[in-house]
């Protein structure tokens, strides 16, 4: 009997062992770090828990007959193994939804830094095309002795080229790529936009993740601000602190918004990309609701 109970000691053990080395950290990631996906998963647990106990104390006091016994409980083994088989599909292919989603964010930026990059060559070639004639202008006045006119007409010239130079936010080139698609895009839009941002050249974000929570957090405030329709200002602020880096974005938002644990309860897919990718950082991010402004606060760990 000892050496039996030491047996099954062993393998319990065992069994725990496998299960810490090999499957615990596959059934940790797949629901991430929602809680209520793993609340309905521990629910789903301790139900057949319950079962299992039943059919142990049904065996050892000696009700109905072993083999039915055993065979019902191999059965409910088997649609346990099922139910969470389907459960954890069924998070895998959100999660892969979100990874799309991801995507499909970074091609559109990928899109915008192209039509970008487009029209400052076109600028770039508009300025080199009237370079020749803002030249022989200048000529020209040399010529009539108006040197003051002519300073004139330079600094004119100068100012229309400041005016022209697109807007640099940060020294880091693919937040300010964002910043800037943002800023057009808000512009067009007619909607006013602060943007404060020290992130540096070499940056320990991943442009990629750098896509993920920026993007998707500008243009929620977008989208925030137009269905507001009213007229407010959209606030963004990075900053680098310690070994850290903060996002804070605030922008005016439509009544009826809730938020629950720091989180708006009704969460679209860019939310969950946000989630994704500072996940990677050790990262929070919180929600704030005051005065009909919506703050969103990301903090990543360097």
């Amino acid at each position: 009997m000892y050496a039996r109970n030491m047996v099954r000691t062993i393998l319990y053990l065992l069994a725990i062992l496998i299960y810490l080395k090999f499957l615990r950290p596959y059934v940790r990631a797949v629901p991430g770090t929602k809680k209520k996906t793993w609340y309905s998963i521990a629910l789903v647990s301790l139900l057949f828990l319950a079962v299992f106990t039943s059919f142990v104390v049904f065996l050892y006091a000696g009700y109905g007959h072993a083999g039915e016994t055993i065979f019902f409980f191999a059965a409910v083994v088997l649609i346990y193994c099922s139910v969470l088989w389907v459960i954890f599909r069924t998070i895998q292919h959100i999660d892969y939804e979100a990874k799309t989603e991801l995507i499909s964010k970074n091609v559109e930026y990928l899109q915008g830094q192209l039509a970008l990059a487009k029209e400052n060559e076109l600028m770039a070639r508009t300025i080199r095309h009237d370079f020749r004639h803002h030249n022989q202008i200048v000529a020209a006045l040399l010529q009539k002795g108006d040197i003051k006119e002519a300073q004139r007409y330079i600094e004119q010239y100068d100012e229309s080229l400041e005016a022209a130079k697109p807007e640099r936010f940060c020294p880091n080139t693919t937040v300010n790529a964002i910043l800037s698609n943002f800023y057009i895009k808000a512009r067009k839009d007619g909607i006013s936009v602060s943007i404060s941002a020290d992130t540096p050249g070499e940056a320990s974000i991943e442009d990629m993740d750098f896509v993920a929570i920026l993007s998707n957090i500008l243009e929620n405030a977008l989208n925030g601000c137009r269905e507001s329709g009213v007229d407010g200002e959209i606030r963004v602020d990075i900053r680098s602190v310690a070994n850290k880096v903060v996002i804070v974005c605030s922008n005016p938002c439509k009544a009826g918004l809730e938020i629950e644990n720091g989180m708006l309860r009704k969460r679209s897919t860019g939310i969950d990309s946000i989630v994704l990718a500072a996940g990677k950082y050790d990262g929070d991010i919180r929600y704030e609701l005051e005065s009909g402004y919506l703050t969103v606060c990301v903090i990543l760990n360097t």
